[in-house]
């Protein structure tokens, strides 16, 4: 890795030259140059000397035109799947918890909160703006709060906070952590869900992984460096995981795709309903088909082995880890 020139960087508009967990200013340069597949612009990824946190730079102004209106707007199979696969994910967390006051940070939709009323649960939403709210709203018939979790009431406290696949699209990750703690009843516990850098699938994809997803994904964790940031405002790992069966194999795919030279990203842009059936989706969609076996058995080994390319935190506050040791 190269030493990121930080006096050519400050010069360069909206380039992050600090560390966003720690604020340390001693970089590497770790990608040099991933490209956005929805735009096409290019980014680097910087890591941090001092804490081993990577993340994104120039960090955009807006962020709007890397999340078009038809962005993941998946199709009712691939819904219909997600749906079932969450459902198995939702049972995993509340097995051993009596039903309470849930909060999902970034919930899209509303799948999982769906999930979780279903369970008992009484549930509050967090999206990032009106519109992003009202197919959650709908779906729930519950309190669905646009903008920030800034705007989510502090005095009732929450039993579980949710924070699924939505830390990594954060500019100031520590902010948010701050705050869902704040937010935690003693009891409670939050539930963190990232791409994992440290997996075998980050390492083969490097550049062109799949979910490394420049520049939505701003901040990227090894387990190390997440729980670093989870200890520092107060919470303790209590548990954590790297199975996903609902975003590894693919990954595999597409990443090895990727590797192939293929148009970047073309099958995950079909699904997404970003691109319409070209000859690169064909391309893409019968060399998938022959990668689905390998791509699962790779990722069930990579599970075993605590390499899988997401990974699943529970946290809990501090004193109460102490407790049960």
């Amino acid at each position: 890795m190269k030493q990121a020139n930080l006096s050519e960087a400050t010069t360069r508009p909206g380039v992050v030259h600090e560390c966003p967990l720690c604020l340390s200013n001693s970089l590497d340069v770790l990608f040099s140059r991933s490209v956005d597949h929805i735009t096409g612009a290019s980014f680097l990824v910087y890591e941090c000397c001092s804490c081993d946190v990577k993340f994104t730079a120039p960090v955009p102004d807006c962020l709007d035109s890397y999340y078009p209106s038809s962005y993941r707007g998946y199709g009712p199979v691939v819904l219909a799947v997600l749906r079932a696969l969450y459902r198995l994910r939702v049972r995993g967390w509340v097995s051993d918890r009596s039903p309470g006051r849930v909060l999902e940070v970034g919930c899209g939709p509303g799948l999982m909160l769906e999930a979780l009323q279903e369970k008992g649960w009484s549930v509050v939403g967090v999206e990032r703006n009106e519109d992003a709210c009202s197919d959650a709203r709908q779906r729930l018939g519950a309190e669905v709060v646009a903008g920030g979790i800034e705007n989510v009431d502090k005095t009732e406290g929450f039993d579980l906070i949710v924070l699924f696949n939505v830390l990594e699209h954060v500019a100031d990750p520590m902010y948010l952590l701050k705050e869902c703690a704040a937010r935690l009843n003693r009891r409670g516990a939050l539930v963190v869900s990232v791409p994992n850098l440290r997996s075998w699938q980050a390492s083969f994809g490097g550049p062109v992984w799949l979910h490394l997803d420049v520049p939505r994904h701003l901040v990227h964790f090894t387990p190390d460096s997440l729980s670093d940031a989870l200890q520092s405002v107060g919470l303790s790992v209590s548990e954590l995981t790297t199975v996903s069966p609902e975003h590894d194999p693919f990954g595999w795919i597409q990443s090895v795709l990727n590797r192939m030279g293929l148009p970047f990203n073309s099958l995950t842009q079909y699904l997404m309903g970003l691109k319409g059936l070209d000859v690169s989706v064909v391309c893409s969609t019968l060399l998938a088909m022959l990668l689905v076996i390998p791509a699962i058995a790779v990722s069930v080994i990579s599970w075993v082995f605590q390499r899988g390319a997401l990974m699943e935190v529970t946290a809990v506050a501090t004193d109460r880890s102490k407790e049960q040791e």
